[in-house]
C-alpha cells in the first residue's frame, strides 16, 4: 500500500498488526515452508495455522504447547494453477498478454468470473486499459460477455463473465484461456505505469492481468470497481508460473526468482519464474540498476534507476527483513523482488515483489511487512 494511502487506513491496519504481534502467528504460505520457534506469547488454544481459503487447518503444521504452529502450512493442494505470459512491445507502451488458468471450485458454478483491474476510472484516465481479445472455457463454456461494473465507460467493463451451457458442479477442475492487450499509460501514482525515454524508460504493471475473483467457501467477488487509486482485489493463492518477454537491454524485477536469461544481441529476452501460492503479481522493465545479496536464506533482488538509489535502499530492505522476521517468523517467499521506479507516490505490495515510487524507511518497511499480511 503506498504511503499516500498509509494514513487512510492506518488505525485498522494497526490493530491488526497488534493483534497478530500478540498472537505471535502466520498462516501466510510459500511453498517452501520454514520451521521456526513458537513464541510464548500465544495463547493457549489458538487455533492452527490454516491454509488462506480452504477453512480447514494443513496438515503439514503441528501446534506445539504454545499454540502456534512450528511451520507454515503448506500450499492448498486444491489451489487454482495460473501460466501468465507477458510481452512488452519495444517503447513498452503495450503488453501483449495470455493467461491459462485450471480451478477446481468448492461451490457449483455457472460461470468463471475476472476483475479487469486496468478498467478502474483513475487508472484509465492516467492513460490504462485493458482489452481482452478472447476468452474461452472447456466443460462448455460460452461467448464471454462483460458487465460495467464500475469499470470506465470507455473500456469493455469491470468483469469478465465466461458463462457455462450448464451447472459445473463442484469439485470439477475447468480450464481457461484468455489473450488480452494491456496499455501502459504515461507515469502515474498506480499499479500501472511509463517514465522516462529513450534508453532511459520504464514501465510496470501489477494485477495486469484478467484476475480469478473466487473465494473459497464464499463464491464470486462480482461488487464493483473501487472509484479511487488503490489496490482492491480478491483472488485465491495460485499456483503461479510467469514468463514475461521484454526488450534486450532492459532487466525485469517481478514476482519469483527469476534467473536473468542470457544477453541477447537482437530481439527480447524471456525471464521466468514460479511461485508455488500467489494472489497476484506485479512486473517492471527497464535499465535497472541491480543488485543481489541473500538476507535469513531469502534472494533479495533489488533494481532501481540510479546506482546510488540502489545501494541506499539495499540496507533498507535488508534491516527490514531482518528486524520483521524476528518479530513474525521467516520471511514467507524465499525472495523478494523490489524495483525502486523513476515516479514518486508511495509504494505497492504484491506476493514476493514490491513497486516502490519512494526510497524512505517508513516505506520499505511498510511495504517488506504486507508480505507477511498481504490482501489484508
Amino acid at each position: 500500500m503506498s504511503a499516500r494511502l498509509i494514513q487512510r487506513r492506518a488505525s485498522r491496519v494497526w490493530c491488526v498488526l497488534l493483534a497478530t504481534v500478540l498472537v505471535g502467528c502466520t498462516s501466510v504460505i510459500n511453498g517452501s515452508p520454514a520451521t521456526w520457534r513458537a513464541q510464548s506469547r500465544s495463547p493457549a488454544g489458538s487455533a492452527p495455522a490454516q491454509v488462506p481459503g480452504s477453512g480447514a487447518p494443513s496438515g503439514t503444521s503441528s501446534a506445539p504447547a504454545g499454540g502456534c504452529p512450528a511451520s507454515y502450512a503448506a500450499p492448498d493442494p486444491k489451489r487454482p494453477k495460473v501460466a501468465l505470459d507477458f510481452m512488452f512491445s519495444a517503447d513498452l507502451s503495450t503488453v501483449r498478454g495470455t493467461e491459462h488458468i485450471s480451478f477446481t471450485p468448492d461451490k457449483p458454478i455457472t460461470e468463471l468470473i475476472f476483475r479487469l483491474t486496468a478498467n478502474t476510472v483513475p487508472t484509465v484516465a492516467a492513460g490504462n486499459k485493458i482489452v481482452v481479445e478472447s476468452a474461452a472455457a472447456d466443460h462448455g463454456g460460452t461467448t464471454a460477455t462483460y458487465t460495467r461494473s464500475g469499470a470506465d465507460p470507455s473500456t469493455q467493463g469491470g468483469l469478465l463473465h465466461i458463462p457455462f451451457a450448464r451447472q459445473i458442479a463442484a469439485g470439477t477442475t475447468v480450464n481457461a484461456d484468455i489473450a488480452f492487450t494491456i496499455t501502459i499509460g504515461a507515469e502515474s501514482f498506480d499499479r500501472f505505469g511509463r517514465a522516462g525515454d529513450g534508453a532511459a524508460r520504464y514501465a510496470w504493471i501489477g494485477t495486469g492481468q484478467p484476475l480469478l475473483a473466487w473465494e473459497r467457501g464464499v463464491g464470486w467477488h462480482a461488487e464493483d470497481l473501487i472509484q479511487f487509486t488503490a489496490e482492491s482485489a480478491t483472488s485465491e493463492a495460485m499456483d503461479t508460473a510467469l514468463v514475461v518477454a521484454a526488450p534486450p537491454n532492459d532487466t525485469v524485477i517481478m514476482s519469483g526468482d527469476p534467473s536473468d536469461p542470457p544477453v541477447a544481441a537482437s530481439g527480447n529476452r524471456t525471464w521466468r519464474s514460479h511461485i508455488a501460492a500467489a494472489r497476484d503479481v506485479s512486473v517492471a522493465v527497464g535499465p535497472f540498476s541491480v543488485s543481489d545479496t541473500v538476507v535469513q536464506g531469502v534472494h533479495l533482488r533489488l533494481g532501481a534507476y540510479t546506482d546510488k538509489l540502489r545501494d541506499q535502499l539495499v540496507p533498507e530492505f535488508q534491516r527490514a527483513i531482518t528486524k520483521l522476521a524476528a518479530q513474525f517468523g521467516p520471511f514467507p517467499f524465499p525472495s523478494l523482488s523490489v524495483a525502486r521506479l523513476p515516479a514518486q507516490g508511495g509504494g505497492i505490495e504484491y506476493p514476493s515483489s514490491i513497486l516502490m515510487l519512494d526510497g524512505s524507511r517508513l516505506v520499505a518497511v511498510h511495504e517488506t511487512a504486507h508480505q507477511w499480511f498481504y490482501a489484508m
